[in-house]
């Protein structure tokens, strides 16, 4: 008997083009699935490579069973599309799209007279789930026009409920407090010991990692400690 486990992930780490660490984690890996019962469908195994070198770089394939796995430049990973240069620009295309359906029966229910209550509560709860699902991960580093085409939907969204709705950016360092508080409460999540190595003795605040781009800089770590500190005291 066989069992089949979605969604799983495996990332490296390339130094100097050496991919044979890489390499032998995807053996291992594939080791231990047979071992433990669990199929790999290699037809629906994809491979990402990020490389922000110039020029072009070749990268061997990876090949398990014989089957060569299909390099891709964007995957959609619990529910979130992520880009090979990190742009998230796929993702917000995707979202746009699926929050201008939602918009047209947003429309729909206000034209039945349906109360203002109502309208808040499909909004929040169709609309608001869609656009902030994943959002302290990818957030911050979305570019200017995806931020404002984002804007422009929860303005057209506020018109037709009657009630103004917070913009991207304000609901966005929001989560980003509530979801550093949640790690901070949780002694067992995996970057509970990261905030507390950063712990300064100045009112609960934390040091800011030391940022070499902008990519990192606007990342989860970063952001997330700038907006925390900034609230402190407040």
């Amino acid at each position: 008997m066989s069992r089949q486990a979605d969604d799983t992930g495996l990332t490296g780490l390339l130094t100097d083009d050496d991919d044979s660490d890489y390499r032998q984690e995807v053996d291992r890996f594939v080791g231990w699935g047979e071992n433990n019962y669990l199929e790999l469908n290699v037809g629906k195994t994809k491979e990402m490579i990020m490389d922000n070198r110039r020029g072009e770089h070749v990268h061997r394939e990876i090949v398990i069973k014989g089957e060569v796995v299909e390099k891709v430049e964007q995957y959609k990973y619990l529910g979130v599309i992520i880009d090979n240069k990190l742009t998230w620009k796929p993702n917000s295309d995707a979202l746009v799209k699926k929050l201008h359906s939602r918009l047209y029966f947003l429309r729909k229910l206000r034209s039945f007279n349906i109360r203002q209550e109502i309208l808040q509560m499909f909004y929040t709860s169709t609309c608001n789930s869609v656009l902030y699902f994943g959002s302290v991960c990818w957030g911050g580093n979305i570019n200017k026009q995806d931020r404002d085409r984002l804007d422009k939907f929860i303005r057209k969204a506020s018109g037709v409920v009657g009630r103004k709705q917070d913009n991207f950016t304000s609901t966005h360092e929001r989560r980003l407090t509530d979801k550093v508080q949640k790690i901070l409460a949780d002694d067992s999540h995996p970057l509970r010991p990261e905030f507390d190595s950063r712990r300064t003795d100045r009112s609960n605040r934390f040091r800011q990692p030391t940022a070499r781009s902008t990519r990192y800089r606007n990342s989860f770590i970063p952001s997330a400690i700038h907006i925390f500190n900034s609230q402190v005291g407040r």
